[in-house]
């Protein structure tokens, strides 16, 4: 019973209103092919709120002067938005950083995974996708600069 009651309520959890703002989830996923360990990350983010630069000080973009951009970008199909991103965010993997005592590791972007437009009530989750080869075997660090 605990179970199920669980389960339910997760759904709930994962659902966010589009005028919520939240922090960027990052995934490192770190294996071992052929004898080299590679790894990818994967960041879950608001893409849309980036692109308008609301600010992060908010807890709701409706608070921010951005909010109307951020509602026109709410709307634009993944194409289109992923030209927006293209356009105002160059560079991208050379802005995140994978370190560890002795090496800096180079980032290489695979993909931006825009969903569709669906439901503008609830946020749409933007992943972007990079590779990172041969890592050595010590302690890392993840670290970004402000997008």
């Amino acid at each position: 019973m605990f179970f199920k009651i669980f389960i339910f309520l997760l759904l709930f959890i994962k659902s966010s209103y589009a005028h919520e703002l939240r922090p960027a989830i990052a995934n490192l996923n770190i294996y071992e092919k052929d004898n080299i360990i590679n790894a990818t990350l994967s960041i879950r983010l608001n893409l849309e709120a980036i692109i308008a630069e609301v600010n992060m000080d908010h807890s709701n973009t409706e608070e921010s002067k951005e909010s109307d951009q951020y509602e026109n970008l709410r709307t634009m199909g993944a194409v289109e938005l992923l030209k927006k991103f293209n356009s105002k965010i160059t560079n991208l993997q050379n802005k995140i950083y994978l370190t560890s005592t002795n090496s800096n590791y180079s980032l290489a972007l695979l993909n931006v995974d825009i969903p569709e437009v669906g439901n503008t009530e609830i946020i749409r989750d933007t992943i972007i996708n990079f590779d990172i080869k041969n890592i050595k075997d010590e302690d890392l660090k993840f670290s970004g600069i402000k997008i």
